[in-house]
């Protein structure tokens, strides 16, 4: 059996390239050329490294990405230069570990602060009464503004209903306007109806309403 070559080990140039933080300025707007001159300017001898001042080359700061510049060019000075052990470098650690978490905790904070602020809501009469979508349906298109209007044009109209019903509706989007959908509770769950199922129900209505 033929024994694996050994892989040769990333360059610290390469190693930089391949983090995640590059990667983020990346598709912030950030060109090589910026990457390239952001660092430390050296004159800080004797300064906590909080106070550190670092360039990112001629012009005003880029306000896309502003915050990650000093992060970085810590993290250019961790690589490239591989310091000795000291506060400064602990502290440049930090800085650069917690920029990398931030986007998953604040992806975390957000979908709990969505959890709260759903189980705070009231449910209302749709979950806990357990109305059908149809009657839902039938109830909006038997309203007398809204007898001649198309399904198209109802389907504004079911999110506010499910709005004031108080289930918490969110809208999604599709290329196909028929997968276009709204989830909303129903019984502590998510549920999903599609504009083409919404239309077809209200068709079921109309029909039932004509021959009625």
């Amino acid at each position: 059996m033929r024994e694996q070559e050994p892989q040769t080990p990333m360059t610290p140039g390469e190693y930089l390239a391949s983090c995640e933080l590059t990667k983020r300025l990346k598709k912030l707007g950030a060109t090589d050329a910026l990457l390239e001159a952001i660092r430390f300017t050296g004159f800080n001898q004797g300064w906590p490294f909080d106070l550190w001042p670092f360039t990112w080359g001629p012009g005003p700061p880029p306000l896309a990405y502003i915050g990650h510049l000093k992060t970085f060019a810590a993290l250019k000075w961790l690589i490239l230069e591989n310091p000795p052990s000291s506060p400064d470098k602990d502290a440049a650690c930090r800085l650069v570990n917690e920029s990398l978490a931030a986007p998953i905790y604040e992806t975390g904070l957000r979908h709990k602060t969505a959890q709260q602020k759903r189980a705070r809501k009231p449910r209302g009469r749709f979950g806990d009464d357990s109305v059908t979508m149809l009657q839902v349906v039938h109830a909006l298109a038997r309203q007398p503004e809204h007898r001649e209007q198309t399904a198209r044009e109802l389907w504004p109209h079911l999110f506010a209903k499910l709005e004031k019903l108080g289930v918490d509706p969110v809208e999604e989007v599709d290329r196909d306007p028929r997968k276009a959908h709204y989830t909303y509770d129903f019984n502590h769950m998510r549920k999903k109806v599609t504009f083409g199922h919404f239309s077809n129900l209200v068709s079921q209505v109309r029909c039932n309403q004509n021959s009625g």
